[in-house]
């Protein structure tokens, strides 16, 4: 793993695998390239949420303070995606079918993919859109608080946190 703060062809590199998560707002220098490494054949994992759920203590302005929208209208509009707000607000526990096993998901007011374009198909009523683009590949995710603590822990021994949450958002995510 390895964190970049700017996209460009250089950044991007010979990277096998980019996880953008609700990003501050990119140059349209940063748009172009990121495009760019998709087509060439990147693949990328994009949490995009139309409206942050959880609260920060980190002041406005903290630069690892996430933006409460996403910021990725151009992008999502070049690839043929709308990204909505969520239908339900709040918690929703997701019923997800592994083989034969029934695993749980948790999302907070997951936002939905809509007017999907020719590269890209919508899976679990909009939750996530898989798209190809070029010889790349891209899987938005409209739910960034899946990044919550609350959402992955649940309290432990002398007020910590535990990787044993109720929802059992592990299990679903592979390693």
């Amino acid at each position: 793993v390895r964190p970049i703060d700017y996209l460009d062809a250089s950044t991007l590199g010979r990277a096998p695998l980019l996880l953008l998560a609700q990003p501050r707002l990119l140059e349209p220098a940063e748009l172009v390239a990121l495009d760019d490494w998709v087509r060439a054949g990147g693949r990328a994992l994009i949490l995009a949420h139309p409206a942050l759920g959880w609260q920060t203590r980190l002041p406005l302005g903290d630069l690892r303070r996430p933006p409460p929208m996403s910021l990725l209208g151009p992008l999502l509009g070049h690839w043929g995606l709308r990204l909505d707000r969520a239908v339900v607000p709040g918690p929703r526990i997701r019923h997800l079918r592994d083989g034969g096993h029934v695993r749980r998901l948790t999302t907070f007011s997951e936002g939905r993919f809509a007017d999907l374009g020719p590269d890209c198909r919508a899976a679990m009523d909009g939750l996530l859109a898989a798209c190809s683009i070029g010889r790349g590949r891209a899987l938005w995710v409209a739910d960034a608080d899946l990044l919550r603590d609350e959402l992955w822990t649940a309290p432990g021994p002398g007020g910590g946190r535990r990787p044993a949450p109720p929802a059992g958002n592990p299990p679903v995510v592979p390693p």
